[in-house]
């Protein structure tokens, strides 16, 4: 409940989203507002009533690496 999509932001099916979670909300539309532990932690998509719509828990994050899961939907892994 920390960071909002901004209005009218779409995904369209078998696509990704990039989404930076860089606690740099000056930059572009879609950095957000908070940063995620270096160490690690779970992150949550969730619907605006709280409803946890998908989540994950990543492990430690290295800089300049992006992290996703592959195949879609599946097992994280570094993409």
């Amino acid at each position: 409940m920390k960071w909002k999509f901004p209005a009218n932001s779409a995904i369209a099916p078998n696509a990704y989203f990039m989404v930076w979670a860089d606690d740099d909300s000056l930059e572009k539309i879609f950095h957000t507002n908070f940063n995620l532990s270096k160490d690690s932690g779970k992150i949550f998509l969730t619907h605006a009533t709280g409803i946890i719509l998908d989540s994950i828990a990543y492990g430690t994050q290295v800089s300049n690496v992006s992290y996703g899961r592959y195949p879609n939907g599946m097992a994280t892994s570094v993409v």
